[in-house]
């Protein structure tokens, strides 16, 4: 899961970027800002991984207010402004990218995909699977949809609908990865990013057809998830 603070002082476009993102379960958005004092502190509490910032909040510029402190974290900028300096001055961020108002959904999950690539997933936690011709892969954890147990084997299945195998217990499987994962019912355990919904006691994941039912057990822990629909 993404997280993701928005600087953004126009409520329209906190609207429609909240709405362009809830289709997309691996960004979730952490907050919004209206000014950049309250983004300066949100940015501190909070550590989002992405920051979305509109470069004007009223009369500041956030270029300038991000600069000295936070320019190590990955930003996209976004402006109806075409001042040209702007533009130039963004660059000067290491891990930043630009887009101009008004945009696409389409447009910003790319531009947020390719800071994932770059920044991001390079420090998230992954798995190494030996292969059938001996080589080894690397799978990144918000690669996994869900983990399931066939006899003495966890399965795991992946979003581009390849599966691997380990022989270890579920609950060993998942100590190491609590923050990502959450069990579902005795043999299964599903990545909480991948969720779309929760209701009769059956768990929808983003993009599998087949639901996962919920066990008696393990209903009061997913209930917390607060994605429960009844």
């Amino acid at each position: 899961m993404i997280e993701i603070l928005i600087l953004e002082d126009d409520y329209i476009w906190q609207s429609k970027i909240e709405v362009m993102l809830h289709k997309y379960p691996n960004y979730k958005i952490v907050g919004f800002a209206e000014n950049t004092i309250k983004g300066k502190q949100m940015i501190e509490h909070l550590n989002p991984d992405i920051i979305l910032a509109d470069i004007y909040l009223g009369t500041e510029n956030t270029i300038d207010v991000l600069f000295n402190n936070l320019r190590q974290k990955p930003t996209v900028f976004i402006t109806s402004s075409d001042e040209k300096s702007n533009f130039e001055n963004v660059f000067e961020f290491p891990m930043s990218n630009f887009i101009m108002k008004p945009f696409h959904e389409f447009t910003l999950i790319a531009i947020l995909n390719q800071l994932k690539v770059n920044y991001i997933k390079k420090q998230l936690p992954h798995l190494i699977f030996k292969t059938s011709n001996a080589k080894s892969t690397k799978i990144f954890v918000d690669n996994i949809s869900h983990i399931q147990v066939e006899g003495n084997y966890s399965i795991f299945y992946t979003c581009d609908s390849r599966k691997f195998a380990r022989k270890i217990a579920l609950k060993k499987t998942i100590s190491n990865l609590q923050e990502y994962f959450i069990q579902a019912n005795k043999n299964t355990a599903v990545n909480i990013s991948k969720i779309e919904k929760m209701e009769n006691y059956q768990i929808k994941l983003h993009k599998l057809v087949k639901e996962i039912t919920i066990g008696r057990r393990y209903q009061k822990k997913l209930l917390e998830l607060d994605l429960y629909c009844g």
